[in-house]
């Protein structure tokens, strides 16, 4: 008797996909602000994408992708100022304006 009046009060979806919308909601308020970049920073990130190219040398590149900061460490195979991206040899495209910093590879 006791389990037919506990199994009236479990829990259960009524709302299909309620869950869902709750980590996606949770997902857009954690993401992290696209940190400022000052133009000095951007001329210096200027140089190191360009020497890069010239001498394939390895760069580590922090990007903003999907909310998040990531860092990969790659060598910049072709610069589309057209289109502004940036072509990798390994990791594919970059849209310049989702470069955060740009550092060599030496100085960690």
């Amino acid at each position: 008797m006791k389990n037919k009046k506990a199994s009236r009060y479990l829990a259960f979806d009524a709302l299909k996909g309620l869950k869902e919308a709750i980590v996606s909601t949770d997902e857009f308020t954690t993401k992290e602000k696209f940190p400022y970049i000052s133009e000095e920073e951007r001329n210096e990130m200027d140089i190191l994408i360009y020497k890069s190219y010239l001498r394939k040398e390895a760069i580590y590149i922090s990007y903003y992708y999907k909310g998040k900061i990531k860092e990969i460490c790659d060598v910049v195979c072709k610069i589309d100022a057209i289109h502004h991206r940036l072509f990798l040899m390994i990791h594919g495209s970059i849209p310049f304006a989702s470069i955060t910093q740009l550092r060599l590879k030496d100085s960690i």
